[in-house]
């Protein structure tokens, strides 16, 4: 069940902004941030800024609190910041959900902690921002120092080169490994997302590891060699198949062959007469098919044979059952690639770009 953002700012009196998927607010003069965390496991992160005179022991009571404190999983104080990582509840989400940021401000104010600037210190003129989608304070000096900071890294970040050289080793790399992990796989007799994904995560990595950056050009060509390989591994698994199932057939279906041959070689004989010509052709006629079939299997015996003429093959009844398990194969790894590189390639543009966003929330 999906989770409801506008019982669960009702309940706790936060603002809900779509943009970031994050509530925020202030809640007993405390900054408090909440965002919904889907994944492997579902979850609710809570952070809290704020600062104590004594951090070392604040963060030995955590411990202790988190303990006694129904449906907490994580908690740690760092550099003004407390971060609360709360566990689903099954029912009673939402209230269950709200009265845990209620605890963990009532703790925050019975602690003694200070609301604040996260990056100064600052008690007062503080305002609630959203950096790079997790919420902070910032007082309006610190805001200006971070969004000077973030112009610079950005400007520095893109007058960084390009290692051409590097960037094409790491496409071949994770080309690859995307071409190694999904024949293995697609010849265990198995079809999963989980190689496209996977090849497409490495080719990222190892383009940005050799090339030191990506720009929107290189990441455009490893989407596309990705893309490929996601259409080319299926064929060339299938191809293989087929050239394998070709040579196991081979002296059958070479049999067959000399045996047409040697009836068709008999129209041109002057001894045959037009009935038994009439007969030989009608002969001739309904094995035609299994012929042209027994043809195919001497003429496609390695794999590249098979794979040059894919198109032919799968048009040929011992081998048109293929079709639709080759499409499914490769449908499955272009989506897979195409999921991958939509959830990764933004991220990774971000970083080289060194591209950072400052949001302000009040």
């Amino acid at each position: 069940m999906a989770f409801n953002n506008q019982k669960f700012a009702a309940a706790t009196g936060l603002i809900f902004n779509k943009a970031n998927a994050v509530f925020y607010g202030t809640l007993d003069s405390y900054p408090v941030y909440c965002k919904y965390i889907t994944g492997r496991t579902t979850s609710m992160i809570v952070r809290l800024h704020a600062k104590t005179e004594d951090a070392l022991d604040f963060s030995q009571y955590l411990e202790s609190w988190r303990q006694k404190q129904e449906g907490v999983t994580q908690i740690a104080f760092k550099e003004r910041e407390m971060i609360v990582m709360l566990q689903i509840p099954a029912r009673d989400t939402v209230n269950k959900l709200a009265n845990n940021v209620f605890a963990i401000v009532n703790m925050a104010r019975q602690s003694g902690l200070q609301a604040c600037c996260m990056s100064c210190g600052r008690v007062d003129s503080w305002s609630h921002f959203v950096l790079d989608g997790d919420g902070c304070t910032l007082c309006e000096s610190c805001r200006m120092s971070t969004q000077e900071s973030m112009e610079e890294v950005a400007r520095t970040k893109s007058a960084e080169p390009v290692n051409y050289a590097g960037t094409l080793l790491g496409i071949v790399l994770g080309a690859a490994v995307l071409f190694g992990v999904t024949f293995l796989v697609l010849k265990a007799g198995y079809v999963t997302y989980l190689t496209g994904l996977l090849g497409a995560f490495l080719t990222l990595v190892f383009m940005k590891k050799f090339g030191h950056r990506i720009s929107y050009a290189t990441a455009a060509i490893g989407v596309l060699v990705c893309l490929v390989v996601a259409v080319a591994t299926p064929a060339f698994e299938f191809a293989s198949e087929i050239a394998n199932h070709c040579q196991e057939n081979k002296q059958e279906a070479e049999k067959y062959v000399s045996s047409y041959t040697e009836l068709q070689n008999l129209r041109s004989d002057p001894e045959v007469t037009a009935d038994e010509l009439t007969t030989l052709n009608t002969l001739l006629n309904q094995h035609k098919s299994d012929y042209d079939a027994a043809k195919m299997i001497v003429d496609h015996q390695t794999t590249w044979e098979c794979l040059k003429d894919m198109s032919t093959l799968l048009d040929v009844s011992t081998f048109s059952s293929v079709r639709g398990e080759l499409i499914k194969c490769i449908l499955w790894g272009v989506l897979s690639i195409i999921i991958g590189m939509a959830v990764i390639v933004p991220g990774m543009l971000r970083e080289s770009y060194g591209k950072h966003s400052l949001v302000r929330l009040s």
